[in-house]
């Protein structure tokens, strides 16, 4: 048989998933694909099971974005999507990130990932209730259809 045989939603943020694992996979070994810089330690809230981080993307910050984003930006509606502490950092960290801040309202999937970007003169940032895409696209057509 190939194929998973049993799958698990812990439907929740890292530390969620790290109580699912305490529950369901007690004495195993966890395969976990991450980003190079992962935004939590899985391995730290999942008691009694060996997780083993498997670095697969990274998120790597441009110091100028090309002509073709800020165009983008330019014809947009005013909204951007953020889905990891990473990008938000990569957003802040930008020098042009001041240029079209107060254009733009920013979706975020967490906290964490609305933390980085405070600091910007951004119209809004609009949270996720939960830590899930379904819930961000949802909170943002709520939000640009009201």
């Amino acid at each position: 048989m190939h194929g998973w045989t049993k799958v698990v939603s812990a439907d929740a943020d890292v530390i969620g998933l790290g109580e699912v694992l305490t529950r369901k996979a007690k004495g195993l070994r966890v395969l976990h694909p991450c980003a190079a810089i992962p935004a939590g330690d899985l391995a730290a809230f999942a008691k009694d099971v060996m997780v083993i981080g498997l670095p697969i993307y990274a998120t790597v910050s441009e110091r100028t974005w090309p002509q073709s984003v800020l165009a983008a930006i330019a014809r947009s509606d005013g909204a951007v999507l953020i889905h990891s502490p990473s990008a938000a950092r990569a957003v802040a960290a930008s020098p042009q990130a001041s240029d079209f801040a107060a254009q733009l309202t920013a979706f975020v999937l967490s906290a964490a990932c609305a933390e980085p970007i405070t600091p910007l003169s951004l119209r809004e940032i609009v949270v996720a209730p939960f830590p899930r895409e379904a819930a961000l696209l949802k909170v943002m057509s709520e939000t640009l259809w009201r």
